[in-house]
Formats: structure tokens, C-alpha cells, sequence
């Protein structure tokens, strides 16, 4: 009876925080693709009356069409859906929903609704196993089967309508945009589609969302009385987000199914670029090269190009050729931390002296603009040691096992540089925060420890 309780009230506190979710979850981080992705966001948050620097997007890589919120302001979004299509709307359109997901403070009111239900479930287990003691026999095992139920099927139903309510907040926020639903429409009709492939093993009430067809319709309305449906996405997403589009497709199937998808006979620019992605995996390197030269010459002041070209060098071991290119996309993105970590990790591996001392430059400019990509902190922590800076490669180290989790080996490397920085400047200071950050998750733990051991 105590564990069946206590799983219920760790499933209250559980549910929905980001750890949760994205355990076992494989994400990817790709400059170009995020930038896009935020310009077709950043807008919705604004006119959801969110502060967009608050709101994070997460790209999952997994094929299935799917989104949602966890932990407050931040938005996954699988893979899938992004190469579902090349029109800019229907993404939009799922970001428009989870916005409205956050705008409605789902999220809370859902853990709140947890937490009722839950109390709800652990009384009616209670009632039942007192039917039990008294005697009741077979009529126990019932009443908490009979609560559980019920307890689901509240909890579906809370969740259908805030599936509902997020369609028509996205509808609003996009209306303010002066666009249109349609792209939501385009995607919902798709998931209608697979949904009728088997709709009668299909039970309403037993979904968390509103079943697509209802979805449609209201959607549909929405579309046709709306005086913005002919007008067109912005020109940048049309311009960036099928590129966005045929770059993750080349990198994540194989290179005869971008061959397939992107033709010869396809010369358009997201075209030529999924080939010359191809080419790089097969690997063909000469027509990799010859394509994105071409490309380039065309788009001379596009970041995202030469970023790509210096990442085949630098894989393919053409380590100090990768360093001009990656150097020109970090002049034309220098806000970039993802081409910044890119042009540093080439410098270090060619480990000279002064690419060392610029891979430190440009290693602390980017941790400013992400302070919690711990793959940053490492490179860091490489650039460091190699100038034989020891100290302040300890607490590059211990910054990046903080941001994984492991606090003993944080307050040892904290400890490690706290020796060897100037006494009072920020450097030493930060160290010191490592350090008692630490310590007190080691008396807790020990504090744990203390108080199981004197359980009889």
C-alpha cells in the first residue's frame, strides 16, 4: 500500500520537468537550422506577449511527427516535422500551438490538475483497502480499480481541452502576424489521414489530444473567415527554412534517399546543397567541394556555407585548411557559439601557441552567448592546457561537470584551480561557488546516507 502511494506522488512531480522528458532523448545542434527555426518563432512569442530570449526550442532527433512543452518555456520539436515539409507555415503552425500551450500556462495548471487527481486516486485507494480490512472482500480491489479510471479519464479530458485551447491561441497569434492557420490546417489534415488507418481501434476518450477531425474543423473555419489566408510566409522563412529543410534530410538519411528526394535535374539551391551534404557522406569529396565552391560564389556572404565546408575539411583530416573558412563564418555570424566552437576546436587540434590563444578568445566569447553547452567549457578546458594555463583549465573542467550533473568531480576541479588563481578576482571566486555548491550536495547526500542507516 505505501509503495502503490508513493509512485502516485512521485508521478505528480515527475511528469513534466525537462530532465524527464529528454532522458534517453537524442538532440541536435546545428546553427543554421536554429537560427531559421527562431525567425519563425521569435515573432510568435512576441505577439503571445513572451519575452522571446526566455523561450528555448530543442530539436529532437527522432522522425516522428511530434511537439510539445516541458519545464516551463521550452518547446521540442522532433526532427519529423521539420522535414514533414518545406513550407514554413506548417512548422509555424505547431509553434504557434505550443506557444499557446505556454501563453495559457498549461504546463502548471496541468500539474496542479496532476496533483488533484493523484489525491483523488491515493483517498480512493485508501477507501478501498479500509473495505478490504473490514471485511469487504472483493468489493476493495474494485473500488481502487473503479478510481483509477476515473482518475484517467478526468486527466484526458483536462488534456483534450487544452489541446483545443492552444489551436485557438496559436490561430490568434498568427492572426496578429497578419498570417494565416493554414499551415496548422496542412498538418492536422496529414495526421487525420494516418489517424484513419485506424480509427475504429480508436477510443476518443482514451487520447490526450482532441481527435484530428474535430481539430480540423475548427481550424478550417478559422482559415476560410480569416482575411490573411492568401498572404504568403515571410520572405526570410521562404528563403531560409528549405535549406533548413534539405540539410537535415541529407544529414540524417542516407546519401541514396537525398539522391532520390533531391535530383540531379534539381538545381535549385536546397537542392544542390542536400547533394553536396550527400557527396560528403559517401564520401565524394571532390563533388562535395565543387558544389558547395558553386554555392558559395553565389551566396558570398552567407556564414552558414563556409561553415559547412570547413566541417568536411576538419572531418575528412584537412585540419588547417578548415581554419580560413570556419574563420570567414564567424565573421559573418560572429554571435554564432555553435561556429564559434567550430573554428576553436579546429585551432586546438592544430595546437600551436597563438591558435590556441585565439580558440581561448573566441571559446569565451561563445560560452557568453551559451553559458550551458558544456561541450563549449570542454574545448575550453583543451585550449587552456594546451598554453599550460593548468588553473584555469580546472575550472573550465569543473564548469562542464556541473553543467553534467557530477558535483564531486565539479568541487575537485574547483578546488584544483581555487590553488593556483589570483585570490579575490572572478575567476577565483566562481571556483569558490563550484566548491560550496558541491559541498552541500555532499552533506546532503551523506545527511541521506546518515538517516537510512538508522532505519531498523
Amino acid at each position: 500500500m505505501r509503495a502503490a502511494i508513493n509512485s502516485l506522488i512521485i508521478l505528480s512531480l515527475v511528469l513534466f520537468p525537462m530532465g524527464t522528458w529528454a532522458e534517453g532523448m537524442s538532440f541536435i545542434r546545428d546553427a543554421e537550422i536554429e537560427s531559421c527555426v527562431r525567425q519563425m518563432a521569435e515573432p510568435i512569442w512576441k505577439a503571445a506577449g513572451l519575452e522571446p530570449r526566455n523561450v528555448s526550442i530543442h530539436i529532437i532527433a527522432d522522425p516522428n511527427i511530434n511537439a510539445f512543452v516541458a519545464e516551463g518555456m521550452n518547446i521540442f520539436v522532433n526532427t519529423g516535422i521539420i522535414a514533414h515539409s518545406d513550407d514554413p507555415m506548417v512548422l509555424m503552425g505547431v509553434l504557434a500551438h505550443e506557444t499557446g500551450h505556454i501563453a495559457g500556462g498549461h504546463l502548471i495548471r496541468r500539474k496542479e490538475e496532476m496533483e488533484n487527481i493523484s489525491t483523488g486516486t491515493i483517498l480512493g485507494m485508501l477507501l478501498g483497502a479500509a473495505t478490504m480490512v473490514a471485511g469487504g472482500g472483493s468489493a476493495g480491489p474494485a473500488v481502487m480499480m473503479g478510481t483509477g479510471q476515473v482518475a484517467e479519464r478526468n486527466m484526458l479530458q483536462y488534456s483534450r481541452v487544452q489541446e483545443a485551447s492552444a489551436d485557438n491561441a496559436g490561430i490568434r497569434f498568427l492572426a496578429r502576424l497578419k498570417l494565416s492557420a493554414e499551415g496548422m490546417l496542412k498538418l492536422l489534415q496529414y495526421l487525420n489521414s494516418q489517424e484513419n488507418l485506424f480509427y475504429d481501434k480508436l477510443n476518443p476518450y482514451l487520447m490526450t489530444h482532441p481527435l484530428s477531425r474535430e481539430r480540423i474543423e475548427n481550424v478550417r473555419a478559422a482559415v476560410e473567415t480569416s482575411p490573411y489566408s492568401n498572404n504568403p510566409a515571410p520572405e526570410n522563412l521562404l528563403k531560409c527554412y528549405p535549406r533548413a529543410v534539405a540539410k537535415l534530410k541529407a544529414f540524417m538519411q542516407e546519401p541514396s534517399e537525398t539522391m532520390r528526394d533531391y535530383p540531379e535535374s534539381d538545381k535549385s539551391l536546397p537542392a544542390r546543397y542536400a547533394r553536396a551534404i550527400a557527396y560528403y557522406k559517401i564520401p565524394e569529396l571532390q563533388k562535395s567541394f565543387a558544389l558547395l565552391d558553386e554555392i558559395i560564389k553565389e551566396n558570398p556572404n552567407d556564414p552558414y556555407f563556409y561553415e559547412l565546408k570547413g566541417q568536411i575539411l576538419f572531418e575528412n583530416g584537412r585540419i588547417k585548411e578548415s581554419v580560413a573558412p570556419y574563420r570567414k563564418a564567424v565573421e559573418l555570424a560572429p554571435d554564432s557559439a555553435l561556429i564559434k566552437l567550430g573554428l576553436a576546436t579546429s585551432e586546438t587540434a592544430i595546437n600551436q601557441p597563438e591558435l590556441n590563444k585565439a580558440a581561448v578568445q573566441q571559446l569565451k566569447q561563445a560560452v557568453q552567448i551559451e553559458p550551458d553547452n558544456a561541450m563549449i567549457w570542454h574545448q575550453l578546458a583543451t585550449a587552456h592546457g594546451q598554453l599550460n594555463q593548468i588553473p584555469e583549465s580546472m575550472l573550465a573542467l569543473a564548469e562542464e561537470a556541473m553543467l553534467e550533473g557530477d558535483k564531486k568531480d565539479a568541487g575537485r576541479f574547483a578546488a584544483m584551480a581555487k590553488k593556483g588563481l589570483p585570490e579575490g578576482s572572478p575567476a577565483y571566486i566562481r571556483a569558490g561557488d563550484i566548491i560550496a555548491v558541491a559541498n552541500l550536495d555532499k552533506k546532503k547526500d551523506e545527511k541521506k546516507l546518515g538517516s537510512q542507516s538508522r532505519i531498523p
